[in-house]
C-alpha cells in the first residue's frame, strides 16, 4: 500500500467537503424557493357556483351606488289670495300626491340640508313657509323604493326642531 503525505490528502478532503456541501444544498429547500400548494380535485358543483355568484352579486349591489329617478313635483295655486302648493313625488314613471300645503313651495338646495335637519344622503327636499309656519319634505332611498319624510316648524314653537316623520314609502 502506497502512503500519501498530508499535503496530498488536503485536495482530496477539500473535494469531498465540496461534494457534501453541494449534495446537502440540493436536498434542503432554500429560503427563496417557491412553495406550491398540492393540486386538489375540484368537486364544486354548478349549483354551488350559482349560489356563490348570487352572493357576490348581492354584495356588489350593496356597494354600488344606486341611481334614483325620484324627484318632487310641485304645483302652485292660490286660494283666497293665499299661495298654495301641491307636493307630489315622481318615481319610476309614476306620480304620487303627498300633500297640499300653504305657501309657495320650492326645492331646497343640498347646502341647506344641515340647517333644516335633512340627512345629507337625501335624494331631494322641498318646502314652503307661509304666515308663520312651514311644511317641508325630503326623500330617502330605501331597499324597495323611496321613503318620504315630512316635517314642520312654526314661529311660536320652542326650539328649532323640524319634527320629521316618515309619511310614506313609494315602491
Amino acid at each position: 500500500m502506497k502512503t500519501t503525505s498530508a499535503g496530498q490528502k488536503f485536495p482530496i478532503i477539500l473535494i469531498v467537503l465540496i461534494m457534501i456541501a453541494v449534495c446537502t444544498a440540493c436536498t434542503e429547500p432554500s429560503a427563496n424557493a417557491v412553495k406550491t400548494a398540492p393540486v386538489q380535485n375540484d368537486t364544486t358543483t354548478s349549483s354551488q357556483l350559482i349560489r356563490e355568484s348570487a352572493t357576490v352579486n348581492r354584495i356588489a349591489d350593496t356597494l354600488r351606488p344606486k341611481i334614483q329617478d325620484a324627484s318632487f313635483v310641485i304645483g302652485q295655486s292660490s286660494k283666497d289670495d293665499n299661495p298654495m302648493s301641491s307636493i307630489a313625488v315622481k318615481y319610476r314613471g309614476r306620480t304620487t300626491t303627498i300633500a297640499n300645503i300653504a305657501g309657495e313651495a320650492a326645492l331646497i338646495e343640498g347646502s341647506d340640508y344641515s340647517s333644516k335637519q335633512i340627512p345629507a344622503k337625501a335624494i331631494a327636499a322641498c318646502g314652503a313657509w307661509w304666515a308663520g309656519a312651514g311644511d317641508y319634505f325630503y326623500l330617502l332611498e330605501s331597499a324597495d323604493g323611496v321613503l318620504v319624510y315630512q316635517g314642520w316648524q312654526e314661529e311660536m314653537q320652542s326650539g328649532s326642531d323640524y319634527h320629521w316623520k316618515k309619511v310614506k314609502e313609494i315602491k
